[in-house]
């Protein structure tokens, strides 16, 4: 957040929301945050269902957006639902562009494992990467 507040090209606005897993209360969010100011280009989320919260209503009639190709939304989780608006994204049928994967529950569990292997046995703590994070767009659906 501080590297994109102090970017000269961009006018940030910070919004937080109580339950990050309710698509009611981030659309809300989102419609406010146009009511205060309609000249958002981007939208970046900390969860998929604020990026579908917030492609719902910039794909609504309620939305200020004169033309979609020339906006975007991005966040993490890759769901079906997710993959399926990127990619008609690509015929600017959907806003939200991308996505980034943080890897299958399978790796997460598998790096948790790894990670905490050595605590349990009073040893210094290890970095684990996760080699399933991956950047998600209509490009790379395809």
């Amino acid at each position: 957040l501080k590297t994109i507040e102090t970017n000269k090209k961009v006018n940030m606005t910070y919004i937080e929301t109580e339950n990050q897993d309710s698509i009611d209360e981030s659309r809300k969010k989102v419609e406010n945050a146009f009511l205060e100011k309609p000249d958002y280009d981007v939208i970046m989320c900390v969860t998929g269902t604020i990026g579908l919260a917030a492609e719902s209503f910039v794909a609504s009639s309620s939305a200020p957006i004169e033309d979609i190709s020339k906006f975007a939304i991005f966040c993490t989780d890759q769901t079906e639902e997710i993959d399926a608006k990127i990619k008609a994204s690509a015929n600017n049928e959907s806003a939200l562009r991308g996505t980034v994967s943080m890897g299958r529950i399978q790796d997460t569990v598998n790096n948790f494992l790894k990670a905490a292997e050595p605590i349990l046995n009073e040893e210094e703590p290890i970095e684990v990467f996760n080699g399933g994070v991956k950047k998600v767009t209509a490009d790379t659906l395809q």
